[in-house]
């Protein structure tokens, strides 16, 4: 009978120091998720993005993308709040070639993230941030700073269990986006967000002459009809004028559009479509000044949509 009552005192006494796991980071002791709680469906097939190993790399910025954290699994733990973490998580990689500055959103993800940028390793995070003041129960950190020589590791994550879709979007510095200093678009297109104030330092055709604007170059890696576009409904929030020049602001006009029918920003009667499209044909190799101009004196927030040629 002792030697029954012993085991089963031994096998209690296991059982209960099972349920709980050691944060090595943090030296805390957490209960251990249920088998599988966190982890993807078998039938899953883990993509790149789920590891610093497999990690998504981001080729230059400004940089945007989507995705759902649903089929990945949960590695990392970001420090943010030091609630008990099983949410999963997907990763991108950024090896800066000059030292900048940067702003990383999740705004207008669909579920409560958090982010988090180590570097070179899973070691003491650069930033780290749960909800931000601006967009909610979604994620942003401004003005990170990232040193040349090394890797950053941008971790998608979210809160305690959550996951779901997410946009990330990676600008560079506030100060880029002048006739001097354009923002450089992918050359593969997308979406980039942006937002103008101050002056006006150049005009198109078709208006902006009164309105600050921001500058991108563009050079593409295939030739035909791209499409450069305003058209977003909650992220364009003011009356843009869209044109395109020759290599530099003081190139050629090769497209300008104040307004385009379908492509509202707001739903006035009065006024409907403000927001701008042009489909200039494009040659592969060749730069491309890109402006996002205003009417009249008009300024505000705005997402840009680079469609390149087929």
């Amino acid at each position: 009978m002792r030697r029954t009552a012993l085991l089963t005192s031994l096998l209690l006494c296991c059982l209960a120091s099972s349920a709980f796991a050691t944060d090595d980071r943090f030296g805390i002791h957490r209960p251990v998720p249920p088998k599988g709680y966190g982890d993807p469906p078998q039938s899953a097939t883990l993509v790149g993005g789920d590891t610093f190993a497999t990690a998504t790399p981001i080729p230059a910025l400004p940089y945007v993308d989507t995705g759902n954290t649903c089929t990945f699994t949960n590695d990392y733990d970001p420090p943010c709040v030091g609630e008990i973490h099983s949410a999963r998580d997907v990763v991108y990689s950024f090896a800066p070639n000059a030292n900048v500055c940067v702003d990383i959103s999740l705004c207008g993800s669909g579920y409560d993230t958090e982010v988090v940028v180590y570097q070179n390793n899973v070691g003491t995070p650069v930033a780290c941030q749960d909800d931000s003041p601006t967009c909610g129960l979604q994620s942003r950190l401004s003005n990170v700073p990232l040193i040349a020589g090394n890797t950053y590791y941008i971790v998608v994550d979210g809160y305690a269990a959550s996951t779901g879709s997410f946009l990330l979007t990676i600008t560079p510095p506030a100060g880029a986006g002048t006739c001097a200093s354009p923002t450089v678009l992918p050359a593969g297109g997308g979406s980039v967000l942006g937002a103008t104030s101050g002056s006006s330092g150049v005009a198109g055709t078709c208006g902006g002459a009164g309105a600050p604007e921001k500058v991108f170059s563009w050079t593409p890696t295939r030739s035909g009809v791209a499409t450069l576009q305003t058209c977003s409904t909650t992220q364009t929030t003011y009356d843009t004028v869209l044109y395109l020049r020759d290599t530099t602001c003081a190139g050629a006009e090769l497209a300008c559009n104040d307004d385009t029918a379908g492509c509202g920003t707001t739903t006035d009667v009065s006024n409907p479509h403000r927001g701008s499209k042009v489909t200039p044909t494009v040659t592969a190799g060749h730069t491309y000044v890109v402006v996002v101009d205003g009417y009249g004196a008009d300024s505000g927030s705005f997402s840009l949509t680079v469609t390149a040629p087929p």
